[in-house]
C-alpha cells in the first residue's frame, strides 16, 4: 500500500462520518423548519430585480409593506451571496433549495477544517476539532439557515488552510488571502473581523517569523488581505445610502448577557437554555489555553488560535462602545474557526503531555461534548423557530373574496409572503391605517397574544376575536363584528 492510500483512509475515517451525520441533521432542519423573517429577506432579495439585489433599498417602500409588494425588501448584507443563489438557483428557488447554499459550505468548512487539523495538529487533534464542529448547535443552526453565515465562514476556514499551504510562496499566499478577504467581505460585512484579525496575526509573524513562514510570505498575505478587504468595499461603495439606514438602527443593549450569549456562541446557540454553561465551559477553554501556552513549545500556533477567536469577539463589541454601533451575538460568528482551531491545539498539547493538563483538558472536553449534544438535540427535537404552515394554510383555505388579512407584527409581512407563495383570496389592510369600509370579516395571523394594534383597533370598534388555528407557532384569528 502506498503512502498515500493510508492517508487517504486516515482522513476518511476522520470526516466522513461525522459529516454524514452533520448532512442529516442540516436537511432534516432544511426540510422541517418554516421560513422566518431573515430568511424571508434573503429570499425577497434574491427574486428581486438585479438591480435590487445590488441595490436593495433603491426602490424602498416606507413604512408598511403590503406582504406581496416586490419592493418590500429589508437587507443590509452585500450582494455576492443573493448574486450566487440567482445564477445557479434562479430567480424563484424557494426556501428549501436557497438553504442548500448554507448546507454544503457548512459542510465543506468540516472537511477544510479538517484537513488542516490532520496537517497542522496531527490526527487525534484533529478528530477533537472536527468532533465538536459536528456537534456545534451554532454550525447546526447557521449552517441550514438561508442567510450568508455559512458560505463566507466555509471561505474564510478554506483561506486558513490554504494559506498555511502556500505559507513559503508569497506570490500565491497573496492570491489566497485576497481571493478569500474580498469574496467574504462581499457576502456578509462581519467577516471584516476576521481579516483584521489574521491580519493582525500575519502582522506578528512578519515581525517575528516564525512557523515555517518568512516575512515575504507574512508581509504578502497582509497586504492580500486589506487590498481584499478593500477591493470589496470599493465594489458595494454605490451602497452606500445604506449607511444612513443603518446609522437609524439599533441593537439591543449591550448587557452581561448579550457578552455572555457571544462567548458561549460555538457552544450554545442564542436564546438556548444552555447558554451559562456554555458560556462558563468557554471561559474553562480559555483559561486551560493561557496554561498551556506558558509551556509550550507551538505557542506561536497556539496563540495564533486564541487570536482568531477572541480578536472576533471583541472588536465589534469595541466598535459598540466606541461608536455605538448596533451589536448582536451573531456577529461574532466568525471566531468560529479560531475557536475549533483552538480546541484541536489543546487536544494536540495535551496528548504530548500527562498530568493535571491532560486530566483538566478531558473534564472540560467531556462536559463541552455534552452540552454541545444537549443544545443540537433541543434545535432537532423542536422547531427552532415558530411555526407558519398551520396558520398559512388555513387562511388559504379559509378566506374569501370580501374578506380581509393582516399581520401582526407588520414586520412579520414578508415572512408571511414566502411561506403562502401565493396571496389568500382576501385583500390585505394595515389596522394601523384603519378598519377598511364595509369590512364584514378580518383575518389575523399573528402569537397567541394580539399587538395592541390590532387588538386596539378592532376593539375600540366592537369587534369579536375568534381563534381558528391555533399552535405553538403562529395563529390564525378571525374577527368580526360584534353586530354580526
Amino acid at each position: 500500500m502506498s503512502t498515500a492510500e493510508p492517508r487517504r483512509a486516515s482522513f476518511a475515517s476522520l470526516a466522513l462520518c461525522p459529516a454524514c451525520l452533520l448532512l442529516a441533521a442540516l436537511a432534516f432542519l432544511a426540510w422541517r423548519e418554516d421560513c422566518w423573517g431573515d430568511e424571508a429577506f434573503t429570499i425577497r432579495r434574491v427574486s428581486a430585480s438585479w438591480d435590487q439585489l445590488y441595490h436593495p433599498f433603491a426602490y424602498r417602500v416606507e413604512g408598511v409593506g403590503h406582504p406581496f409588494d416586490p419592493r418590500f425588501v429589508y437587507d443590509f448584507n452585500p450582494p455576492l451571496y443573493f448574486a450566487v443563489i440567482r445564477l445557479l438557483a434562479g430567480k424563484d428557488p424557494g426556501v428549501f433549495v436557497t438553504r442548500w447554499f448554507s448546507i454544503l459550505p457548512a459542510l465543506g468548512a468540516l472537511f477544510v477544517l479538517a484537513a488542516w487539523g490532520r496537517s497542522s495538529l496531527g490526527l487525534q487533534a484533529a478528530r477533537s476539532l472536527v468532533l465538536f464542529y459536528a456537534l456545534s448547535p451554532t454550525v447546526l443552526y447557521f449552517g441550514h439557515e438561508a442567510r450568508p453565515y455559512a458560505m463566507p465562514l466555509f471561505l474564510a476556514s478554506l483561506a486558513l488552510y490554504l494559506a498555511r499551504r502556500r505559507a513559503g510562496d508569497p506570490k500565491r499566499l497573496f492570491a489566497v488571502l485576497f481571493f478569500g478577504s474580498a469574496l467574504g467581505c462581499l457576502m456578509n460585512y462581519h467577516l471584516a473581523w476576521w481579516v483584521i484579525s489574521f491580519a493582525l496575526v500575519l502582522l506578528a509573524l512578519a515581525a517575528k517569523p516564525a512557523g515555517g513562514m518568512g516575512r515575504r510570505s507574512a508581509w504578502a498575505g497582509l497586504l492580500g488581505l486589506m487590498l481584499g478587504s478593500l477591493t470589496a468595499v470599493a465594489a458595494i461603495l454605490p451602497q452606500r445610502q445604506m449607511l444612513a439606514i443603518v446609522k437609524g438602527e439599533s441593537g439591543p443593549p449591550l448587557s452581561f448577557e448579550l457578552l455572555r450569549s457571544a462567548l458561549a456562541l460555538p457552544l450554545a446557540m442564542s436564546g438556548g437554555r444552555y447558554v451559562p454553561a456554555g458560556f462558563l465551559l468557554s471561559l474553562a477553554v480559555l483559561a486551560l489555553a493561557a496554561a498551556l501556552l506558558v509551556r509550550s513549545p507551538q505557542r506561536g500556533l497556539g496563540a495564533a488560535a486564541l487570536a482568531l477567536w477572541l480578536l472576533p469577539v471583541a472588536l465589534p463589541i469595541l466598535l459598540h462602545l466606541a461608536l455605538a454601533t448596533p451589536f448582536t451575538d451573531r456577529y461574532t460568528l466568525f471566531a468560529l474557526p479560531g475557536w475549533f482551531l483552538t480546541v484541536g491545539w489543546i487536544a494536540r498539547e495535551v496528548s504530548e503531555r500527562g498530568g493535571w493538563g491532560r486530566r483538566a483538558a478531558q473534564l472540560v472536553a467531556v462536559a463541552c461534548i455534552l452540552v454541545c449534544a444537549l443544545g443540537s438535540f433541543e434545535i432537532l427535537r423542536r422547531p427552532f423557530r415558530a411555526p407558519w404552515q398551520p396558520a398559512v394554510q388555513a387562511l388559504l383555505a379559509k378566506a374569501e373574496p370580501g374578506d380581509y388579512y393582516t399581520i401582526d407584527p407588520d414586520w412579520l409581512n414578508i415572512c408571511f409572503a414566502v411561506n403562502a407563495r401565493r396571496p389568500p383570496p382576501a385583500a390585505y389592510a394595515y389596522l394601523g391605517n384603519g378598519i377598511p369600509p364595509k369590512a364584514r370579516r378580518i383575518w389575523i395571523i399573528g402569537h397567541s397574544t394580539l399587538g395592541p394594534i390590532v387588538r386596539g383597533t378592532l376593539e375600540q370598534n366592537g369587534w369579536r376575536f375568534e381563534p381558528v388555528s391555533p399552535s405553538d407557532g403562529m395563529w390564525l384569528w378571525r374577527a368580526t363584528p360584534t353586530t354580526e
